[in-house]
């Protein structure tokens, strides 16, 4: 029996080692945290005992391996999908963005043109020119080069174009300000979410709290399929042990051995593992990986005396609230006393929330909400607690793929796996899962057995269920 183990328990370490128990191989999974999950996870919110995710992740119908992974875990009856978007415009203005009937992608989006906020008609005709424009375009090196915002400009793009459709998709999307990202991730975007197939829009969002889905019920999972999961292990490096083999030391179980190591870490985790063992294509990736930039993400959560939000959830154009989400009727947290309503403020590249000045912050978001929510202006917020990661995604700058490494190391036993390795994908939950498919695909062909596990493309599906 053919052994592996796989350092750290996010989405990429756990769909790794499912991938690898379900074709017989022997897993240990080492996690140095209480629980599984890595960055989609869960706290207890003291004054309602309340678990609440740190921030709210939603997965798009594009992200089949997202939607392989949650099947595999049994979990499709704690995700819902919201197959029509709710947008709201600067002042307010609502508009519910849907596929028109029967026309195939991209017209299937054209009503979107049409029917979205805070633009002229001279705006929307610039939009349909830079999306024609998008669609053409090929994903390479060329375009990892060049800025997103100047090609946009260059594509007669109009201030308001750029500010109330792009920044709006794009910062949602990435996790990153507009004027920071690369042509190529912008282009993936658009060409996987928006322009391949019908139903790529689609949010797919999780009914129960991420600590349980990607905490303690993968935990059950992987203990099901063999998987030896260890907890609150710490890996302290890994130790070159013969030529071209390597283990791990860890800090509570000694030195562990296996036939495949797959380092699932964060871009930032990675050289504190490696530093040590001098072997030069390990202290390359380390290398690049130090030079990889991080964008903030914050959640704000609140807790209101009545509820303001009838749609689903809510995405708000040119404010510093960008996408507010209700806890559903069936969530605990969806009403807690029967005099408590939650709802949950997502902005992404956090950078300008105001630092340790809560009255300040929560001055501007129930400012910022009463200008698009009538009915906030009667609510009463009772309570706010932020949470901001300032680690919560890499930036996809201009060249970030070339920083970003293959998933084999050469010439050892060792993969990584990662949101950030070359998967293709920005920072999201569908790209860190690729990764831990990618990798266990790689080591099984090492061992002669080639199997696919990475799920298909969403243009190769007809429809989604």
């Amino acid at each position: 029996m053919k052994t592996a183990i796989v350092v750290g328990g996010g989405l990429a370490g756990i769909a790794a080692a499912l991938a690898l128990a379900k074709q017989g191989v022997k897993v240990q999974l080492v996690e140095a945290r209480r629980r599984l999950g890595g960055r989609t996870g869960s706290f207890t919110q003291l004054d309602s005992n309340q678990a609440i995710d740190y921030c709210q992740h939603v997965g798009m119908g594009c992200c089949t391996n997202l939607r392989q992974l949650i099947d595999w875990l049994g979990q499709r009856q704690h995700w819902e999908t919201h197959r029509s978007l709710h947008f709201y415009g600067p002042d307010g203005n609502y508009r519910r963005l849907a596929s028109l009937p029967l026309l195939p992608a991209p017209l299937h989006l054209a009503g979107w043109l049409w029917r979205w906020p805070g633009l002229t008609m001279a705006d929307r005709f610039a939009v349909a020119r830079g999306m024609l424009a998008i669609r053409k375009l090929v994903i390479c090196s060329e375009t990892d080069s060049r800025p997103a915002q100047p090609w946009l400009v260059a594509q007669h793009q109009t201030p308001a174009a750029i500010d109330h459709f792009w920044r709006t998709i794009i910062v949602s999307a990435l996790g990153e300000e507009l004027t920071h990202v690369n042509l190529s991730s912008v282009a993936k975007v658009l060409h996987d979410g928006f322009l391949t197939h019908r139903d790529a829009f689609h949010l797919l969002v999780p009914k129960r709290p991420l600590g349980e889905l990607f905490g303690s019920m993968a935990e059950q999972k992987l203990s099901e399929h063999g998987v030896n999961v260890q907890l609150k292990t710490r890996v302290l490096r890994l130790v070159q042990h013969f030529e071209s083999g390597f283990s791990i030391e860890t800090d509570n179980t000694g030195t562990l051995k296996a036939d495949a190591i797959i380092i699932a870490v964060p871009w930032f985790r990675i050289g504190g593992l490696v530093e040590s063992t001098g072997y030069t294509p390990l202290m390359n990736i380390a290398h690049d990986a130090g030079q990889m930039n991080s964008s903030p993400i914050s959640g704000v959560h609140t807790w209101w005396d009545r509820p303001w939000l009838s749609t689903p959830h809510a995405a708000i154009i040119g404010r510093l609230c960008q996408w507010v989400f209700p806890k559903h009727d069936n969530d605990a947290a969806a009403n807690v006393s029967g005099d408590e309503h939650y709802y949950q403020i997502v902005v992404s590249a956090s950078r300008q929330i105001p630092r340790g000045d809560s009255a300040e912050l929560m001055r501007l978001v129930q400012q910022d909400l009463a200008a698009v929510f009538p009915k906030v202006r009667e609510a009463q917020l009772l309570r706010m607690q932020v949470v901001t990661d300032p680690l919560a995604v890499f930036s996809v700058g201009v060249n970030c793929s070339e920083l970003r490494p293959k998933t084999y190391v050469p010439g050892t036993n060792v993969w990584l796996a990662g949101d950030w390795t070359k998967t293709g994908w920005p920072a999201t939950m569908e790209g860190a899962i690729l990764s831990g498919w990618t990798a266990s695909e790689s080591i099984l062909a090492s061992w002669g057995t080639p199997i696919r596990v990475c799920a298909r493309p969403l243009s190769d599906h007809q429809t989604l269920p």
